[in-house]
């Protein structure tokens, strides 16, 4: 009769010793790469579980110690955790990397692999062409002046709902309320037909999908995107059958590969559309907002900027690129971000290599409180990036591609729907400056502390603001 223990003694050791082979296979291929963390066979795995609590902090350990300058043009990197998580930094290597192209740095494939989402959407879906971002590149950000007027009604009427303009201070969860805001906004723009903006089934959905994505977990996202699809299957079906056109004007249709153009690859198209619309820009939005609570310094001056700029060019896009003032608030507000990108076989002008399916992300939140690339980093200052000259402006925009500010990304992986974005950040904020008052519990006048989830910080979902019809 066989010994059992002895079979397993047997297994285990095969298995110890496979997974020590491909350890030390893996990691010959980046030991000229310092490391944050264990570099040893066990230790990588009680660093996974550090960077999961105190991410944000080893990256900024890795900031300070780690690129070693090697010569005045040329940095070294750091790496960390059992994924190998590559974190460049540095001008010249970041430099680098913003110009690599998509067949050699992914942007989509890091996308997938962090928000897992051959998990969440299928890889029927997510190993299909990504044409949807084409759109919101192309035909979406074109359009977004002659929609304008559907955004701005849009948040007239989701506001005057959701902050009626009382005499009293009304109370209300930030995250979910402004959440909710973008929500509707975004469909109101995208799918104006689709009339989702006014389905409260269909919002209530996404809001409760959103909220793990905004939390870093995914456990509900699948089984509420199978509700979801349900109750907007049958509307896009309905509408293909009349005319497909009318879904999303022409735009997404007209950049469909003929295999796709069926209603479960639109229906996931448009969640995959509206989930990068809304989550990113509600936490940008709720931030802006905490800051001009606490901060009263900033009310009047914005307040000023804004009903100058109504008045001068009416609601526009003149006027938003007047709002000078605002958009640096916004920016500074959110002086923190990241790029991630999954490589294939890279090289730096250093002899540094990435090699292929590692992750590899640019330093960003370390760098914004570098001294080298901000004066007073740990200060904030809203009007930090305000200024008369006119190429200046451009240049130092919230929009435009700033290594040393990363919330949208940069170069050819910059973000498609960051104009969009920041069209309707204007639209909600300066509607809310002209007719309210704000402030946080007991008038506070410290910016609620975030929360952060592996190297990515998010806002405390616990947190609330208070409005009031405006007093002054």
């Amino acid at each position: 009769m066989l010994q059992l223990g002895p079979i397993l003694g047997v297994l285990g050791a095969t298995w110890f010793s496979y997974q020590w082979v491909i350890f030390r296979r893996t990691r010959a291929k980046v030991d000229d790469i310092p490391t944050i963390g264990s570099d040893g066979f066990i230790g990588p795995y009680l660093s996974a579980w550090k960077y999961f609590i105190v991410g944000h902090k080893m990256i900024a350990e890795g900031y300070k110690k780690v690129p070693i300058r090697v010569e005045p043009s040329k940095w070294l990197h750091s790496k960390h955790t059992i994924w190998w998580m590559i974190v460049v930094s540095g001008k010249e290597t970041a430099e680098e990397l913003r110009k690599a192209p998509e067949n050699e740095l992914s942007l989509q494939g890091e996308t997938k692999d962090f928000f897992q989402m051959d998990h969440v959407f299928g890889k029927e879906i997510t190993e299909t062409d990504w044409y949807h971002i084409g759109v919101i590149r192309g035909p979406l950000t074109r359009n977004i002046w002659a929609r304008f007027p559907d955004i701005l009604d849009e948040v007239q009427f989701t506001l005057g709902e959701k902050l009626p303009l009382s005499e009293d201070w009304t109370s209300v969860p930030a995250m979910d309320t402004f959440v909710s805001t973008i929500s509707r906004v975004v469909n109101r723009f995208l799918f104006p037909t689709l009339q989702t903006h006014r389905n409260p089934e269909f919002l209530r959905l996404q809001e409760k999908t959103l909220r793990p994505l905004v939390g870093g977990l995914l456990s509900r996202v699948r089984s509420s995107i199978r509700k979801m699809k349900a109750v907007l299957g049958p509307m896009i079906e309905e509408r293909l059958e009349k005319d497909a056109r009318t879904i999303i004007s022409p735009w997404l249709l007209e950049q469909t590969p003929p295999g796709q153009r069926d209603v479960d690859d639109l229906v996931v198209r448009v969640l995959k559309t509206e989930f990068a619309g809304i989550h990113t820009t509600s936490i940008v939005l709720v931030e802006a907002l905490f800051n001009i609570a606490a901060r009263k310094e900033y009310l009047q001056p914005l307040r000023e900027e804004v009903e100058d700029a109504i008045k001068q060019h009416g609601w526009t896009k003149d006027t938003f690129t007047a709002m000078r003032k605002l958009d640096s608030f916004i920016k500074e507000s959110s002086r923190t971000g990241g790029l991630g990108s999954r490589s294939h076989d890279f090289t730096f002008s250093n002899g540094v290599t990435i090699p292929a399916g590692y992750a590899v992300s640019l330093v960003a939140r370390p760098a914004s409180y570098d001294t080298e690339n901000f004066e007073n980093p740990e200060t904030f200052d809203g009007f930090r990036f305000t200024t008369e000259d006119e190429e200046e402006a451009i240049r130092t925009s919230f929009v435009a591609s700033d290594i040393k500010f990363l919330l949208f990304g940069a170069g050819r992986h910059l973000c498609p729907g960051r104009f969009l974005a920041v069209a309707e950040l204007k639209a909600i904020i300066s509607h809310i400056l002209i007719n309210y008052d704000v402030r946080l519990p007991d008038d506070a006048t410290t910016v609620p502390d975030g929360m952060f989830f592996r190297s990515n910080r998010g806002l405390d979902t616990r947190v609330r603001l208070q409005f009031r019809r405006r007093q002054t």
